[in-house]
């Protein structure tokens, strides 16, 4: 007996017999539930959403007992995965509007590249960590807005013990400053000769806010209290440290707690080495903020550079200056970040391929 194997084609409608070479064949029969029973199962998605209702009021209990019986790492655990949900309410505002000017962008200049979109997302990054500044500024002095960063009321609200410990050390009779940090030493030296009271009062009010931005700085990457991190330090007051932390942390879930992360940190650095410029007339020496930044001094020079400064080298005396020595002192070369208008930001690093 000779068996043969029909082959359908379903898009041609054919059929089509091939001689079978095995002598034996075995029928398979799927079962007929499989085949013929496709009806929805309205039991089983009831009870799937059953399940689902229980297990979200299982969830919501345990973060309310969580909350009000559980361990500060328990809350700081269920804070984080708070945090890292994703929700439609979370991501629809925002995302829908960036998806919106991105298309608008996309209809009104066809010829929009890669690297244009990237440069684009660069900027928008640098406005975030950045303080307000105007691209296409022709001086110095309005390349920057520093009233955005501390008004002259908030200075003399908040900041009142800092201005006042700074003005007792420069009415000393002793020529030598008390302070942690290197810059700030050095800046209230040069601020001793200064005969403009008004110049100086002003240059005092910006280096206390760089006094507050350095301790932010030094603290730990996790501030637990703030009002704890204000009484180790005798001229802060708590009170300046919750209005501006915020700014610079991020909460950790705590009414008193924040999380620093590295964002955070270079964000303070760079208002640091802003308000450096502003001190020392827009040229700084990198070398005065190594130590108070604890950061090598290439990535000192990255900081200016993101701002839009620019290194030049000028020379620098050394040893004592005499009359019968003058002709004969040493000179060495030192480096400057220069702030430069209109500003230039550095362009974005290729990978490689």
């Amino acid at each position: 007996m000779t068996y043969y194997v029909g082959d359908f084609n379903k898009t041609t409608s054919t059929l089509s017999l091939k001689p079978c070479k095995s002598s034996s064949i075995q029928v398979l029969r799927a079962p007929s539930d499989v085949l013929f029973n496709s009806s929805w199962d309205e039991s089983k998605a009831r009870e799937h959403y059953t399940y689902r209702t229980d297990r979200m009021k299982q969830i919501n209990a345990t973060n309310e007992l969580t909350e009000m019986f559980g361990s500060r790492k328990a809350k700081r655990a269920k804070h984080t995965r708070e945090r890292g949900r994703i929700t439609q309410d979370g991501i629809s505002s925002q995302t829908q509007s960036t998806i919106q000017e991105r298309r608008q962008d996309a209809t009104t200049n066809t010829t929009t590249t890669v690297d244009d979109l990237a440069s684009n997302a660069l900027m928008e990054s640098r406005k975030r960590i950045l303080p307000s500044f105007d691209i296409d500024a022709t001086s110095v002095q309005d390349a920057y807005d520093i009233s955005s960063i501390l008004s002259d009321a908030e200075t003399r609200l908040y900041l009142v013990n800092v201005l006042n410990a700074f003005r007792k050390q420069l009415s000393s009779s002793s020529e030598t400053t008390t302070s942690k940090f290197v810059f700030v030493r050095k800046t209230l030296a040069r601020l001793r000769a200064t005969t403009n009271v008004t110049k100086r009062d002003e240059a005092l009010s910006r280096l206390a806010y760089v006094y507050m931005l350095l301790t932010l700085l030094h603290c730990n990457r996790r501030i637990k209290s703030v009002s704890r991190l204000a009484e180790n330090d005798e001229f802060l007051s708590s009170s300046l440290l919750e209005r501006h932390v915020s700014r610079f942390a991020e909460s950790s879930g705590g009414e008193d707690s924040y999380f620093r992360s590295d964002f955070h940190k270079d964000k303070i650095a760079l208002h640091i080495c802003l308000l450096a410029l502003v001190l020392e007339n827009y040229q700084v020496r990198p070398e005065d903020l190594r130590e108070d930044l604890q950061v090598p001094l290439r990535k000192v020079r990255e900081y200016f550079r993101e701002l839009g400064c620019v290194s030049r080298s000028s020379s620098v005396n050394e040893g004592n200056i005499s009359t019968q020595h003058q002709q004969s002192k040493k000179r060495k070369r030192s480096e400057l970040m220069v702030l430069q208008v209109p500003l230039k930001f550095p362009a974005r690093r290729r990978g490689r391929s």
